[in-house]
């Protein structure tokens, strides 16, 4: 047959034109110009114009299945060498013009290619590349392949997809949802988040395969341009994602449809929330008529709104165990574990948890790794406390707010979060104690005076507040004196504003937690102790009181605590308890000796 020598050929389809790579126009001149020419043959590819198809012609077809089964044999007999690869995959590659479908057996050659050190070192064929060409054997010896050159309509039907790690698959058709969840193991043997986005592409596919579309170009919206482009290509060097690509091809050529992804943010994606787990209304749920392929089984599996509550048992122990063991503390498995019991219990949904969570939780926390575990916070001493009063100018306005702060974190055992702001910007007067809030003055029957202000909020009272408590000591850090000396000094600033604002040459100024903290640790590193954290505050005041002999359950009400979780705050532990054991013996052997006196006097 002759080729048409149509001067057309080789120039780029423009928009509008068919699948043939004509337009309307053209082929209807093409076919006035030549009549007689119905069946033409290029580069081994006859084209069938009125079928609109084209296929290897038979002589084409022969030459190339005789060359891959001499490869095959040649291969399989002993080693081959880079040029005979080479030359075999170029071969392939043409012809997959037709086989449009078959470019997914390609990789495996391609990756072939690249473990050659040279051209004449020689290497087995991996199997992967072996199966592929048998593989490409069976289908080069069928004849009449051809593919369709029928002009392809591109179709819209809002389709989104994403996948997530932390939860799975979710896919969006027309406003419909459907979600597969990602079952423990999946990410192996080189599944990964790209061959998520895959199963997404290839279900919502699935999807659109049971509304009997024919001769379409598929829109579809995904984010990982890596996938959009491996669908282009048609083949994917990612052994799991291929795979995917081969399921899905399969599919479209018989149909003669295509997918056209479309690449958009995750922000601006629609099926993000699904893959997340945030399904939509159960109304709008899809119906997946299919099964899901064998391939697939062992890592998804698809999950209603009804599915997702009650958790059962063993999907609780399997959530915890895959992403709590070995990754974080056991102190973070409980928290996630009460943040569904109560979700639960706020759907009224019952609770599974039972014995075989609480051993798989028991396991989860023996596997915490070092990583998860945070040293203890080093505490703010007495000394530190001296160090930063002596380098304070306390006839200055600033330097006095930040000592009656520093004083009152430490002696009173108070979070910076509930005396300071974070900054201006965040001030709020029903969180944040200002310099009005109701205060009590007074003297103990031992003569130290106190003065008390009451905070809006706290940590553990929320917005119902609390008083907080400053006691006279008569020394170098004493609360009392310097809470009265910066009310003094900074009364010119309004009582709206916060307690520990100070006055400036323009007004007066907010205090922000950061500004404290830097100015603290800049005096304590020029003075070669280190900078510390805010908390340490807290921490150091509770361990002064407890080396000073202060009854624990004082030192717990001191510092506001509605538990003895004040106990992990100890620091010198080694002092704390031989003292209060040591005062405990004293006291025995005083009673033991009181009522000897008192046995002998009768």
């Amino acid at each position: 047959m002759r080729p048409c020598t149509d001067p057309r050929r080789g120039r780029r389809r423009a928009s509008g034109e068919r699948a043939s790579g004509w337009s309307r126009a053209e082929e209807e001149a093409c076919d006035i110009s030549y009549p007689h020419i119905r069946l033409t043959e290029y580069t081994g590819f006859v084209f069938d114009l009125p079928a609109k198809r084209v296929y290897l012609s038979e002589k084409k077809r022969r030459k190339y299945l005789n060359k891959v089964s001499a490869f095959l044999a040649a291969a399989i007999a002993g080693k081959v060498k880079r040029p005979a690869v080479r030359s075999v995959h170029g071969t392939l590659q043409h012809v997959s013009f037709v086989y449009r479908d078959r470019r997914s057996f390609l990789p495996s050659l391609t990756a072939q290619i690249a473990h050659f050190p040279n051209d004449f070192a020689p290497h087995t064929l991996t199997s992967a590349a072996r199966n592929d060409l048998l593989w490409w054997e069976r289908i080069l010896s069928l004849p009449d392949v051809s593919r369709s050159l029928l002009i392809r309509t591109t179709i819209d039907f809002d389709i989104w997809v994403d996948a997530s790690t932390d939860f799975g698959i979710g896919i969006l058709v027309d406003g419909s949802w459907a979600a597969w969840r990602l079952l423990p193991g999946w990410k192996s043997d080189g599944r990964d988040i790209g061959w998520a986005e895959s199963i997404a592409i290839e279900l919502a596919y699935r999807v659109i395969c049971e509304r009997d579309i024919l001769d379409a170009n598929i829109i579809i919206h995904g984010v990982n341009t890596t996938v959009i482009n491996a669908y282009k290509q048609g083949r994917s060097r990612n052994l799991a994602r291929n795979l995917s690509i081969r399921r899905i091809t399969e599919m479209l050529i018989p149909r003669n449809l295509s997918i056209s992804p479309h690449y958009v943010h995750t922000d601006s994606n629609l099926a993000d929330p699904i893959s997340r787990g945030n399904f939509g209304p159960p109304s709008l749920r899809l119906n997946i008529p299919f099964q899901l392929d064998a391939e697939l089984i062992p890592f998804i599996v698809e999950c209603t709104e009804e599915q997702r509550m009650p958790a059962s048992e063993s999907l609780l122990s399997i959530f915890i165990s895959s992403y709590g063991a070995g990754h974080v503390a056991s102190g973070t498995v409980s928290t996630w574990l009460a943040g569904l019991q109560l979700w639960h219990a706020v759907n009224n949904a019952p609770w599974h948890g039972a014995s075989l969570l609480s051993r798989t939780s028991k396991g989860v926390s023996k596997l915490a790794p070092p990583s998860s575990w945070r040293l203890p916070r080093d505490p703010v001493t007495f000394n530190h406390m001296v160090v930063l009063r002596a380098a304070l100018d306390l006839s200055n306005s600033r330097d006095i707010a930040i000592w009656a702060a520093a004083c009152t974190a430490w002696r009173d055992c108070t979070r910076l979060g509930e005396i300071l702001i974070d900054s201006p910007s965040t001030f709020d007067s029903s969180r944040h104690v200002t310099r009005g809030c109701p205060k009590v003055r007074g003297a103990a029957s031992n003569k130290h005076k106190f003065l008390r202000f009451r905070v809006p909020w706290t940590k553990t009272q929320k917005s119902a507040g609390d008083w907080i408590t400053s006691t006279e000591t008569f020394d170098q850090v004493d609360c009392v004196s310097a809470l009265e000396h910066h009310l003094a000094v900074n009364s010119s600033v309004p009582d709206s504003a916060p307690l520990f604002a100070y006055k400036t040459t323009s007004g007066w100024a907010h205090l922000t937690c950061s500004d404290f903290l830097a100015r603290c640790n800049s005096i304590w590193f020029e003075s070669g102790m280190g900078a510390l954290n805010g908390h340490g505050f807290r921490i150091g005041g509770t361990t002064h009181l407890l080396l000073h002999g202060v009854d624990p359950w004082v030192v717990m009400k001191q510092g506001r605590w509605t538990s003895t979780a004040f106990l992990l705050y100890w620091r010198n532990v080694e002092e704390i308890l031989p003292l209060f054991i040591g005062d405990s013996l004293d006291t025995f052997q005083s009673l033991k000796s009181s009522v000897s006196q008192l046995a002998k006097s009768i």
